[in-house]
C-alpha cells in the first residue's frame, strides 16, 4: 500500500512523494500499476529509499488517501532477456565480444603511455592510475570502497572521454547515482558548449533537487523549452482531463465525449515530444541513464557508444550489466564495491542464482582473485577513504579490506560535538541487563525486537539537542517498521532522521549512524544476516556497509550475551565487536552508564515501561521492559492458549462458543514464548524449545540461564499454564 503526502508535478505526469507500509525492493524507473476506486492507472517507480517512495503516474492521486500498487517482478528480466536474445541473433554487432569479457577471468591489458590533464593530476595516485586505464584497456574494473572518491573518480574519467571527442554511455542502478555523477559533469567549465549544444543528455526522472539545475541536460524539459506554447497545451489539456475523470468517479455522464478527444490530442503530443528527446539521445555525446530504462527504453539501447561506464555494478546481476555492456565499442568500465551487499534475487535455482545472484566482479573472478591475494591486472582499487573518522574506518579496514585502505588528512577532523552523549566515535549499547526478547515472523523470515528498539528511541531522544544527521538501520525489515513506528512522524519524514533495512541504506551516509542487531532470545541462533564468518558472506557485507554509513560515530545495540553464546570468534560479527570493546565504549543498557572504557559520563536512567507511554519505576531487573502480549483467534480476536489433545495446539481461550484451532509449530512455540513471556520456573531465566516432534509429544523446554532441560511432560505443564493466565 502506497499513502502519497505530497505532489511532485513538474514534467507530462504527476510525481507522488508518499510512503509505502513496507520497504520497496523495486528498481528504479520500475513498471507498476496503481488501483485508484477500482481503475488500474500504469506507474513508475522514480526512486525508493526505506518507506519512501517518489511514483510517478499519469493522474493526480489523493492526498493521504492509500492506494494499492501491484508490479509482476519477472517483467523486468523479461524484459531483459528480450534484448539480448535480439542482439545475440545480430551478427552485425562485432562489439559484443567485448561485453563477453566480463565472462572471462583474464583480459589481455594494453600497454600505453596516457597523459592525464592538469586538473586531474588534483586527484590522488590511484584515481589518475584509474583514468588512465579506463583511457587505454578494454576493460576496466574500479573498485571503489566507501568513501573513496568514486563518483568523483567517474566523473573525470566520463569528461576525458568527452573532451577527447569519444561518446560515453554512462549507466547506474539508481536515479540516485545517475544524478551524483551528472551533477557533477555539469558543473564542469569545460563541457559547458556541449551542454548548450544539447550533447549531453540525462534520460529518465532525475531524483536529486532543486529539479531546475536538470533543464539544460533533461531530454523532456528541453524539448518542452523549445515548444512553450505546446509543452502548456499538455498541461491545460492534462487538467481538464482530471477534472472530467473526477466528474466520472462521482457518478455524472457529463464530458465523456470530450475526455476522447482530449486524450487522443495528448497522445499525439506525446508522440511528438518523445520523438524530440529520441533526437537529442541519438545526438548526444554523453546519454546517463538506469540500467531498467535501458531495458524499456529502445531508442537508449539502440545506439552505440565508443565508452560504457556502469556504475554500482557490485549491486547488477550480471543478466542486467551483460546487456548494457554490449553497446560499447571500444571500452568497458566496471565500477563497484564487491565487499558491499550484492544483488538481491529469491531464486533457489542454480541457474538463476549464476545469472541473478552474482555481479560482473564475480562472473569475471575478479573477487576471488582478490579474495585469494592475488594480483589482476585489469583491477584498480581506489585506497584513499575520505568518509568515516580514522577509528570507524580502521573496522572495515582490518576484518573487511585486509589493510589495504588509508585516511586522508581530513577525515582527522571528522570530530563529534561536545554536547554528544557518547563522544567517542565507536559504542556499542548491550541489551543483556534488559532481557529483551526477539521475535520472528510466523509467514516469513523477518525478525523483531521490541526492547532494542525501546532502546534506540530512547537514545535518539539523547541526541535530540545535537545538529547531527541520524541514521537507524537494521537487517530485518519488521524491526525497522517497529522502531520507525515508535518514532514521532515529523521526525521520521524529515531529512535530518532516516530509518530503514541496511540493504536500502547502501549508497547513503549519516554523521552518526544507530545499528540495531535486534537478534536476541530465544532464537536458537542470530539471523543468516549477520552470522557469517568468511569475507563474501552476506554479514561480512551487510556488516561493512552498516559501519562505513557512518561518518563521525557508529552505535551498535547488541544483545552481548545472545551474540556471544550463539557465534564464534571467528565470525564477522564477533570480530567488530571484540574491535568496538578493545578500542571503544562499551553502555550499559539498563543504567546507560559506561562498563567499559576510562571516561565517565552521567546519562539519565532509561525508565522501564509498563506500556509504550506510561513510565513506572521499580520494575525488576528481570522483569525490565517485558510486555506481556497476546495472541489472537482469526475468528473472535479472543486471547489463543496453547492447549492439549493428542499433541499440543493452539486454541480459542472463548471455548466452547468458540472453537478455532491453530497447529503449533516451532515458529508459533517461539511466539508463545515471547509474546506471553513464560519464564524458567527455577531462575525466572529465558526458555527455548524443540518442537520437531510434536505429534508424539515430544515438547521440551530449556532454559538459557541456568541450563535446565524439562522433560515432556513438565515442558507440557509449563506451556498450558503459562499461556493460560491470559484469560480474562
Amino acid at each position: 500500500m502506497f499513502t502519497p503526502l505530497q505532489v511532485l508535478g513538474r514534467t507530462s505526469s504527476f510525481e507522488h512523494y508518499g510512503s509505502a507500509d513496507s520497504e520497496v525492493f523495486l528498481p528504479d524507473g520500475f513498471g507498476v500499476y496503481i488501483k485508484v476506486n477500482g481503475e488500474r492507472i500504469p506507474g513508475e517507480i522514480v526512486a525508493s529509499d526505506d518507506f519512501g517512495l517518489v511514483l510517478s503516474c499519469s493522474i493526480r492521486l489523493p492526498i493521504g488517501t492509500q492506494v494499492a500498487i501491484e508490479f509482476d517482478s519477472s517483467w523486468l528480466v523479461q524484459a531483459f532477456d528480450d534484448w539480448v536474445r535480439s542482439d545475440w541473433n545480430n551478427p552485425s554487432r562485432q562489439e559484443m565480444q567485448l561485453a563477453l569479457e566480463l565472462l572471462n577471468s583474464q583480459v589481455k591489458q594494453k600497454e600505453e603511455e596516457i597523459r592525464v590533464s592538469r586538473r586531474a593530476k588534483q586527484l590522488n595516485a590511484e584515481q589518475q592510475e584509474a583514468i588512465r586505464r579506463a583511457s587505454r584497456e578494454p576493460v576496466t574494473f574500479l573498485w571503489g570502497p566507501p568513501g573513496t572518491g568514486k563518483t568523483h573518480t567517474l566523473s573525470a574519467i566520463v569528461t576525458k572521454c568527452l573532451l577527447d571527442k569519444e561518446s560515453v554511455l554512462f549507466v547506474a542502478q539508481t536515479n540516485m547515482a545517475i544524478d551524483t555523477l551528472m551533477k557533477s559533469v555539469i558543473r564542469k567549465s569545460s563541457l559547458q558548449e556541449l551542454i548548450k549544444d544539447h550533447w549531453i543528455i540525462r534520460w529518465g526522472r532525475p531524483r536529486m533537487q532543486p529539479f531546475e539545475q536538470w533543464d539544460p541536460v533533461l531530454a523532456t524539459r528541453i524539448a518542452e523549452n523549445a515548444n512553450p506554447v505546446l509543452a502548456a497545451r499538455r498541461r491545460f489539456l492534462m487538467e481538464q482531463r482530471n477534472q472530467i475523470m473526477e466528474q466520472l468517479r462521482r457518478g455524472s455522464s457529463s464530458g465523456r465525449q470530450s475526455l476522447s478527444q482530449i486524450t487522443d490530442e495528448l497522445r499525439r503530443i506525446e508522440e511528438y515530444f518523445t520523438k524530440m528527446a529520441h533526437q537529442l539521445v541519438d545526438n548526444a555525446n554523453l546519454v546517463a541513464a538506469t540500467l531498467t530504462s535501458l531495458a524499456l527504453h529502445e531508442v537508449l539501447r539502440d545506439g552505440r557508444y565508443d565508452v560504457v561506464v556502469i556504475d554500482e555494478a557490485s549491486m547488477a546481476s550480471i543478466a542486467y550489466v551483460l546487456p548494457a555492456a554490449c553497446l560499447a565499442i571500444s571500452r568497458l568500465v566496471i565500477c563497484g564495491d564487491f565487499r558491499q551487499l550484492s544483488p538481491i534475487h529469491n531464486s533457489e535455482s542454480a541457474r538463476a542464482k549464476r545469472w541473478l545472484g552474482e555481479s560482473p566482479f564475480e562472473s569475471s573472478s575478479i573477487q576471488e582473485t582478490v579474495t585469494a591475494n592475488r594480483h589482476d591486472s585489469r583491477l584498480i582499487m581506489l585506497k584513499q577513504q575520505y568518509r568515516m573518522h580514522p577509528s570507524i574506518a580502521n573496522v572495515v579496514d582490518q576484518y573487511i579490506y585486509g589493510g589495504r585502505l588509508r585516511d586522508h588528512e581530513t577525515t582527522y577532523g571528522h570530530t563529534l560535538p561536545s554536547h554528544v552523549p557518547f563522544n567517542n566515535p565507536l559504542v556499542m549499547v548491550d541489551l543483556t541487563n534488559l532481557n529483551p526478547r526477539c521475535r520472528k515472523e510466523l509467514t516469513g523470515n523477518s525478525r523483531w525486537n521490541e526492547t532494542s528498539a525501546k532502546v534506540v528511541e530512547a537514545c535518539l531522544d539523547l541526541y535530540r539537542e545535537c545538529d547531527l544527521s541520524i541514521g537507524i538501520i537494521t537487517p530485518y525489515r519488521q524491526q525497522a517498521k517497529t522502531i520507525r513506528d515508535r518514532l514521532p512522524d515529523d521526525l521520521v519524514t524529515g531529512d535530518r532522521v532516516r530509518v530503514s533495512t541496511v540493504h536500502k541504506f547502501q549508497g547513503s551516509e549519516r554523521d552518526v549512524v544507530f545499528f540495531d542487531v535486534t537478534d536476541s532470545f530465544p532464537m536458537k541462533a542470530p539471523g543468516v544476516l549477520i552470522s557469517g564468518s568468511s569475507l563474501d558472506s552476506q554479514s561480512a557485507r551487510l556488516i561493512n556497509v552498516a559501519v562505513t554509513r557512518a561518518k563521525r560515530q557508529f552505535v551498535m545495540f547488541v544483545d552481548l550475551r545472545f551474540v556471544e553464546s550463539r557465534l564464534g570468534r571467528d565470525s564477522v560479527l564477533r570480530r567488530v565487536i571484540e574491535h568496538i570493546k578493545r578500542m571503544g565504549m562499551v553502555i550499559d543498557a539498563e543504567t546507560m552508564t559506561p562498563i567499559s572504557n576510562t571516561n565517565k559520563w552521567a546519562f539519565p536512567k532509561i525508565a522501564a515501561t509498563s506500556s509504550d507511554n506510561a513510565a513506572v519505576e521499580g520494575v525488576p531487573r528481570k522483569r525490565r521492559w517485558a510486555k506481556r502480549g497476546e495472541i489472537r483467534c482469526n475468528s473472535c480476536q479472543s486471547p489463543l492458549v496453547v492447549r492439549q489433545g493428542w499433541s499440543l495446539f493452539l486454541g480459542c481461550s472463548a471455548y466452547p462458543s468458540c472453537r478455532s484451532t491453530r497447529p503449533l509449530g516451532h515458529q508459533e512455540l517461539i511466539e508463545v514464548l515471547s509474546t506471553y513471556d513464560i519464564r524458567c520456573p527455577c531462575c525466572e531465566g529465558v526458555l527455548t524449545g524443540d518442537l520437531s516432534n510434536n505429534r508424539k509429544g515430544n515438547v521440551k523446554l530449556e532454559c538459557l540461564e541456568c541450563g535446565k532441560q524439562f522433560p515432556k511432560s513438565e515442558s507440557a505443564r509449563i506451556l498450558l499454564d503459562g499461556s493460560r493466565s491470559v484469560r480474562m
